[in-house]
This record gives structure tokens, C-alpha cells and sequence, in this order.
């Protein structure tokens, strides 16, 4: 008998969270054309983005992402947990070529590529290597209350986490390695009821080992943690671990693994997992998914840069702007659900530093008093770096913010509800990211997306709509005034210093490098790890920049490395204000105190028109497919320069 439509959806929704390739219901469905059933569940869904979104990747959305993720070779290193995922990784279609290697506390693993082979590593410290079984029996043989004995197998514990550090963040040099949290059991050993506020708690011990591990990452560059305790709760803990069964230090998921052994009882069991639900699949796609949205954010891959929003059922519910008269909106019903869900959003992507830009047709009196009344103290128009309210085009709107911000169509998002209005952005802009999921996904795709992530956030990321806002401000001045009298009376000052790993300037550096696009000599991106080794051979000069409207931190960097200048990258938001001319002619300066002339080369990228004429306007000379020049250059009049160089 075919299947109708709504005996898929039925079934779908009763069993997909399940197994999202169907194979549980292919397992206990009898009879009937079950092929059909399978390739029906397939196709067929209660709408359009219900298997992506609530699937493995609920945790790492990729509504955002354009680019593939670049892999070479990925390292698990780490014990049982581990040692089958490779293959399985691979039957549930991960491209990406995954090797698996024994972590032991003494050595380094051996691994059968060279590191350099491998982009990213994770490294999981197994329960049983912190805190094994005679020490998880000791613990609790010792006694409730025996904090004497609790504190001393916390510090074996600790120096276990240290161990295994030393040789799972062996690598650390080399490539990023993404080490896991530990796995706590599901129940508290003493009851519901007992204090849980010492280490007489198995779960405070735990939160107390995992707190400890973050703070030894954090002392080790290019080493991160990956919860995979949030992978775990989004999944559900009954769904995967198996200390409903097996002893807690083991903290693996469900399998059968020894149930060849208890098949020869008087009555015959089933195996665990008929007895549990269990969803290792999407526990192990999970961490994966994770793992890459983080080496994803690490090299800055599609990062945004810019949310463009509309606001009537965008901001808000209803359409507020056009038709609601002041006294009339009652605050608590256009806010309240999804609404205020994106507004925090939105609050915590300008604390990342990301610039939020407000595109709507209406006057901006009238807005003004509608954000006002509905979002009171909460959210405010000057948290927004460009505000576009007129009854243009939105199209003309998101063209002059993204003007006014230096920025590329594929650095912005755009949210709006009406879908003429994102099918219009989307043929005026191709690069340009629209978000066509529905509304109950827009929080999460704007916050969990690896695109919206930062490395780290610098105090330049925090002070990004400050600063644009008074870019905007500089600009309508440039524009009143001639160039000359513009430049005179900007006050610009520019401040040279080097960058050294580990510092705050270092940090910045290597954001500029990998999220500058336009005002880059070559369009190279770095690693921390290769642009420390950079500065173990060369130096990586830094230029801070203000004037008489912002204070813009570091927007210039020069790699330099014996008579060469590597590579240049600048922020846009100084563009043709004269940084760049001073600052190469501090650092060529500095290079010609040691070499005869200076060398550098422009590679050309689909992006960085604004920087190839850089050293032509410097004065310097092109020869041999290369610029050259014996002359340091010459510091425009309108610039304070100091450096440190």
C-alpha cells in the first residue's frame, strides 16, 4: 500500500530525532515496502531546513558559510572514545581524511602523516587517565565528608590533566589542537538531596577539573577547548552515555560491545542498546561539526562582518513602523518570543564586534520613538553603527552602509522578512549573505554560526561601531570641505610599535591579517603558530591610529623579515587618510638601518584593488616583478608620526 504524506510526516516526526538516515525505523518497522519508507523520510520533511536544524549541526549552523571548510588531514588522538571514528566518520560521509592515534601520558603520540599534513587536532584526556577506577573507588570508599582525601585525589587528578597536555598538546606548534572536556557522570553519587558545594559532589569535582583544564589551556598558545559536554546536553546525556550501565570513570556512549559475554546467561538479554536509545552518530557528528566551526572561526573562513536588519516582523512582531499609532503598541506583545531573542543577538554581535547596520523605510523620528517605547533601556538606535531610515531602496541603503563601512558584499548579512525585499538584495548583491531560514532559526544562525565567532575579541572588535559611527561623522565633514583643509584639521596621529607573541598587539595583528581583504599586498592568511615562527626570523610592526573623532587602535601591520616586507595589511576604516604612506616609510626606514634597499612584492586577490598602487604611491620602483627602493620615503605633513620601530 503506497504511503501517503501524512503517514511519512508522522512517522518522521516520531522517529527521526533518532537516527536521521532512518536506519532505526528500517530496524524495527516490519513489513510493508520499507524501501519506500526509508527514501520517502528522505525527501520528505514537516518543512524545509527541519532535518539541517535539528540534526548533529543543531549546535553549529551553516546557513552563513560559503567556503568549504579548507581540510587537509585531521589527528584524533585520545583512546577507546576515539578509535572507531575515523571509519565511521567516513561512512557517514565526512570528506575529510581522520586519523586516530594512542594518547599515553609519557610520549607524544606518533602520527602516520607529518604534522604538517594535519590542519587541526583533537585531543581527548579519557576519564580513566584522570581519574581511573582505583582512584574513582578510592574516592568513594574514603567516605562522605573525608575532604582530606578528596583534596589529595584532586591533585592527582590535576596532574593527570598536566600530563596529558604535555603529550596531547604536543603539536601545538605546529597546528591548533582542540582538547575536550572531561565527561561527568549523569546522577550525583550522594542523592538528589546531599550539598553538592565540596568535593564530596562527584559533579562539583568534575566542574572543578573541567574549570582547572580550562585555565591550563588557556596558559598554552594555540590549544583550545571543545566542550563536548554541550554536544552531549543538546543531544540529551540518556541518549549517549553508558554509566546508566558502566562504571562512571569509563564515560563513553552506550554500545554493545561486551555483549558476547553475557549471552550464555540462563535467560538471555538483550543487547544494551535495545534496552537504551541511544544516538552515538549524532554525538560523534556532533563533536566533529564543532571541532570544525572552531578551526573555522580560528582562520576567520566567510567571517561577517556587518547584520543588516529590517524591523517591522523582523525587530519586532507586527508592522509597527507603518501602521501602529505610539499609544496604541504595547510593548510586552511586540517584543515578547522570538523578537527579544534577536535583539540579544544582535547585542551580543556588537559585543564580538560585529557592526550592525538598521535598514528600514520610514522616517527616523518615528522609529526612534517606536525602538524607544518597545525596547526602553534594552536596546537603543546608537547601538547600531549605520542607521539607514528613509523610504529608498533598501538595496541603495545596504550599498552606502557597506560604503560607508569599507566592507565587501560578502562580509554582510542581511535579515528581513518580506521576501521581495531579500530576493532584491540577493540579485543586487550575489555575494552578499541573505538568511531565507524561518523565523525561529534567525537567533541561532546569527549567534551560533562559526562565521559570527571571533578568535578572540581585541578592544579595537569592542570599539568597532564607535569607530565606524565616527568614520561616518569623518566623512560628512571630508565632504563639506576640500580635501587639503579636510586632512589639516584631522589631527591624525600614527603610532608605530612591534607585535610580539603572546601580547595583545600580536592578537590584533593576526586578526587584521585574516580579516582584511581589501587593503591586503598578498591575501594571505596566518596561523598563530606560523606567524610566531614569522616572528622568530622578522619583526611585525604595528600602527595605531587616531584622530580628533576616534581613537582606532591597531590598523596597520607590515610582516618584515631580513630586507623584505612580506606583506601589508591595513584596515579600510583609515583608507586615503595617509596611515599607510607614513607607516611604510617607518618601516622601510627601519629595514634600510640594516640592508642596502627594501623589497616587496602585491599579489593580486579579487579584493584588494585598493592596495596594489600601494607602493607606487610610496615613490618606490618596479622591477623585475618586484617593488624596490634605497629611499625610506616621506611622512605626509598632515601626520604626527611616532615610532617605536
Amino acid at each position: 500500500m503506497p504511503l501517503q504524506r501524512a503517514d511519512v510526516l508522522s512517522i518522521y516526526r516520531a522517529f527521526h530525532d533518532r537516527d536521521p538516515d532512518a536506519s532505526f525505523i528500517a530496524q524495527w518497522t516490519q513489513g510493508g515496502d520499507l524501501g519506500s519508507l526509508v527514501r520517502a523520510l528522505r525527501q520528505e520533511e514537516p518543512f524545509p531546513g527541519h532535518r539541517e536544524h535539528n540534526g548533529p549541526r543543531f549546535l553549529a549552523p551553516r546557513e552563513l558559510q560559503v567556503t568549504p571548510t579548507p581540510l587537509k588531514r585531521v589527528l584524533l588522538a585520545g583512546h577507546c572514545l576515539l578509535e572507531r571514528w575515523p571509519r565511521r566518520l567516513a561512512a557517514l560521509g565526512v570528506a575529510a581524511e581522520v586519523d586516530h592515534v594512542l594518547l599515553g601520558q609519557q610520549e607524544p603520540p606518533v602520527a602516520p602523516h607529518p604534522v604538517e599534513a594535519y590542519s587541526f587536532q583533537v585531543t581527548h584526556i579519557a576519564n580513566r587517565m584522570v581519574f581511573g577506577d582505583p582512584n574513582l573507588l578510592a574516592w568513594i570508599r574514603a567516605g562522605f565528608g573525608a575532604s582530606a582525601a578528596a583534596e589529595t585525589l584532586f591533585d592527582r587528578s590535576r596532574q593527570a590533566i598536566d600530563r596529558g597536555l604535555k603529550t596531547g598538546a604536543a603539536w601545538r606548534g605546529h597546528l591548533p589542537v582542540f582538547v575536550t572536556t572531561l565527561i561527568p557522570p549523569q546522577q550525583e553519587f550522594n542523592g538528589r538531596l546531599i550539598d553538592r558545594r565540596g568535593l564530596d559532589s562527584i559533579l562539583t569535582y568534575f566542574d572543578r577539573l573541567n574549570a582547572y583544564l580550562r585555565e591550563a589551556v588557556a596558559g598554552l598558545d594555540n590549544v583550545h577547548v571543545l566542550d563536548v559536554n554541550e554536544v552531549i546536553a543538546s543531544i540529551g546525556r540518556r541518549r549517549l552515555l553508558d554509566d546508566g550501565v558502566n562504571v562512571s570513570s569509563h564515560a563513553s556512549v552506550l554500545t554493545d560491545g561486551h555483549y558476547e559475554r553475557d549471552r550464555q546467561r540462563i535467560e538471555t538479554p538483550k543487547p544494551p542498546t535495545q534496552h537504551y536509545n541511544v544516538e552515538p552518530d549524532s554525538f560523534l557528528l556532533g563533536v566533529w561539526y564543532e571541532a570544525e566551526a572552531m578551526y573555522r572561526s580560528l582562520r576567520q573562513i566567510d567571517s561577517v562582518k556587518m547584520v543588516c536588519v529590517d524591523l517591522d516582523d523582523t525587530l519586532w512582531r507586527g508592522v509597527l513602523a507603518e501602521e501602529a499609532a505610539l499609544d496604541d503598541i504595547d510593548p510586552n506583545q511586540a517584543r515578547e518570543g522570538w523578537p527579544l531573542g534577536v535583539i540579544e543577538a544582535l547585542a551580543i554581535l556588537k559585543r564580538r564586534g560585529v557592526l550592525l547596520c538598521m535598514i528600514s523605510k520610514n522616517t527616523e523620528s518615528r522609529v526612534r520613538a517606536i525602538f524607544e517605547k518597545v525596547y526602553r533601556n534594552l536596546l537603543s538606535l546608537d547601538d547600531f553603527a549605520i542607521l539607514k531610515i528613509n523610504w529608498a531602496p533598501k538595496t541603495e541603503n545596504i550599498r552606502e552602509a557597506m560604503a560607508q563601512a569599507n566592507l565587501l558584499p560578502r562580509s554582510v548579512v542581511f535579515l528581513d522578512d518580506n521576501p521581495n525585499e531579500r530576493a532584491a538584495v540577493k540579485q543586487a548583491f550575489p555575494d552578499l549573505r541573505v538568511i531565507e531560514a524561518p523565523l525561529y532559526y534567525w537567533r541561532r544562525i546569527l549567534l551560533w554560526s562559526a562565521e559570527t565567532q571571533p578568535p578572540a575579541i581585541s578592544s579595537e572588535s569592542a570599539r568597532r561601531t564607535q569607530m565606524v559611527q565616527a568614520q561616518v561623522k569623518r566623512e560628512a565633514l571630508r565632504a563639506e570641505t576640500t580635501h587639503e583643509d579636510f586632512l589639516g584639521g584631522l589631527d591624525l596621529r600614527v603610532s608605530l610599535g612591534f607585535a610580539t607573541p603572546g601580547g595583545k598587539r600580536f592578537e590584533r595583528a593576526l586578526e587584521l591579517l585574516n580579516k582584511s581583504n581589501q587593503f591586503n599586498t598578498t591575501g594571505k592568511r596566518w596561523s598563530a603558530q606560523d606567524l610566531a615562527s614569522l616572528a622568530e626570523s622578522g619583526l611585525i610592526a604595528v600602527a595605531a591610529v587616531s584622530d580628533k573623532f576616534t581613537d582606532y587602535g591597531d590598523v596597520f601591520v607590515a610582516l618584515m623579515r631580513g630586507g623584505r616586507i612580506e606583506q601589508i595589511v591595513m584596515s579600510c576604516r583609515v583608507i586615503s587618510l595617509g596611515v599607510e604612506l607614513a607607516s611604510v616609510a617607518a618601516v622601510a626606514a627601519r629595514i634600510l638601518t640594516q640592508h642596502s634597499e627594501v623589497v616587496a612584492g602585491i599579489v593580486e586577490t579579487d579584493a584588494n584593488i585598493l592596495a596594489r598602487d600601494l607602493f607606487a604611491r610610496c615613490g618606490w620602483t618596479f622591477a623585475e616583478g618586484e617593488w624596490r627602493t634605497a629611499k625610506a620615503g616621506v611622512t605626509p605633513a598632515h601626520v604626527t608620526l611616532e615610532s617605536a620601530l
